[in-house]
């Protein structure tokens, strides 16, 4: 994971002639901030100003020669290169190009990434209720699923829409990050969209106002079996936990499915507090390490008030980070059945540096997570092939995967109202089991 001065500096010069730029993908702005430790964005204080200077390079370890062949290589691109050059995009690639070098999780955000990833966190924000299926440039914005209530379905935008332009802007000119932050603004303020749908164009214009997402719902599935979605783990994830527990323990549950699918993951403090509800007291939850040494350790503080609760957890493929430490705590300490397909493998600490002058920020990843076996669940670092395996497989086509995904986020947007469905068969799995230790 950790490589010489030397070899950055060469892949710094190596990207700056490629011109290494590339904008974050949609996945990788999604979670970007999902495993903060104290559960919050740690912001450093420190301004490097629009670009790292020579005497900080210095202080980095590059030599002379090396600083003196950045200068040198930046100045011939711009007087030779074929096309104009900006030199911005230059030493964004080359930045970029340092990070790759780390792991997966370590990211460079230009100003709009950066801008874009902490819109696509925030589950309480203002806007017009949308969510949008993930693009690039030179691609149309496709709505993926409109809120019930939310202004977007007040003007009539629907599912699978085409979204042309916002405030006369083509939409191809834009990032996936960038759409997202011309839809989002203040309370009250209009913004104009040029449809397509089908075949027919319109235009509408849309008033922004508060929408909230959420991140969690529970129900009963049987006369005694509660059920509880978890999407992410938020900073009140804990007390909306408790509130729908205790919801469905007056209407009757003695047996709880807690599904974990398509987690993306969240604040650790909510996912320890949540795993300490099951758990007795003392019981370690997870253990922190960087550079080989522990750093940190949360364990449960109290006898968990639903330690005997008959439970199992739902499991697949985008179950990762925060998810993956409950489902794993549960998996060693043998409360709870794993159901499902092999989680994603994510138990890396990620910090951000985001005093950065132009507005662009750092994601490095400056820990590792260790389950209470000792054992770890990511799969980024050398010689780890990461995730948890489930202890009941359920395996899925690509195809199956795909609805399931569709079909759990309707149902936590309240969109649907016959999820789940009847060829749920993890779900379905997870029933039998309960049912065999003393029905349902």
């Amino acid at each position: 994971m950790f490589r010489s001065t030397k070899r950055l500096a060469t892949q710094l010069l190596l990207l700056l002639i490629s011109g290494g730029y590339r904008p974050v993908l949609a996945h990788e702005a999604l979670g970007a901030f999902s495993n903060s430790r104290s559960g919050e964005l740690v912001k450093k204080s420190r301004d490097l100003g629009n670009f790292v200077s020579f005497g900080e390079l210095r202080q980095a370890g590059f030599t002379d020669e090396q600083m003196k062949m950045f200068q040198e290589l930046s100045e011939y691109i711009e007087e030779e290169y074929v096309d104009p050059v900006q030199r911005k995009k230059l030493y964004y690639g080359a930045v970029r190009g340092m990070i790759k070098q780390l792991d997966p999780n370590s990211v460079f955000y230009t100003p709009e990434e950066y801008q874009g990833a902490l819109a696509r966190m925030e589950k309480d924000f203002s806007g017009i209720g949308e969510i949008l299926r993930p693009k690039d440039r030179g691609e149309l914005a496709v709505v993926d699923l409109v809120l019930p209530g939310s202004p977007a379905e007040r003007a009539g935008l629907g599912k699978g829409d085409k979204i042309l332009a916002i405030d006369e802007q083509d939409v191809r000119a834009m990032s996936f990050e960038e759409a997202l932050g011309k839809l989002r603004g203040e309370p009250g303020t209009k913004v104009d969209l040029r449809v397509l749908r089908g075949e027919a164009g319109f235009e509408i214009a849309v008033v922004r106002d508060s929408v909230a997402i959420p991140t969690m719902r529970g129900e009963m599935l049987a006369p005694d079996v509660g059920y509880i979605q978890i999407e992410s783990f938020r900073p009140n994830s804990y007390e909306i936990f408790l509130g729908e527990l205790g919801r469905l323990q007056i209407q009757g549950m003695r047996r709880l499915v807690v599904d974990l699918r398509k987690n993306n993951g969240g604040y650790l403090s909510s996912v320890v507090n949540i795993c300490s509800l099951f758990l007795k007291k003392g019981q370690l939850i997870v253990s922190e390490y960087r550079k080989g040494r522990r750093t940190g350790e949360y364990s449960a503080e109290t006898d968990g008030r639903y330690g005997d609760l008959p439970l199992i957890v739902l499991v697949d493929g985008g179950t990762l980070s925060a998810g993956e430490i409950f489902a794993g705590v549960m998996q060693d300490y043998r409360r709870a059945p794993l159901v499902g397909s092999k989680t994603y493998g994510k138990g890396t600490v990620q910090d951000i540096l985001n005093r950065f002058g132009d507005g662009s920020a750092l994601k490095l990843t400056t820990g590792e997570y260790y389950l209470p076996s000792g054992r770890s669940i990511d799969r980024t670092l050398v010689g780890r092939q990461g995730g948890l395996d489930p202890d009941v497989a359920v395996p899925l086509s690509s195809e199956t995967d795909q609805t399931l995904a569709a079909g759990l986020r309707m149902k936590l947007m309240g969109v649907s109202k016959s999820w789940p469905a009847a060829d749920d068969l993890a779900l379905e799995r997870a029933l039998d089991i309960l049912a065999s230790q003393g029905g349902r």
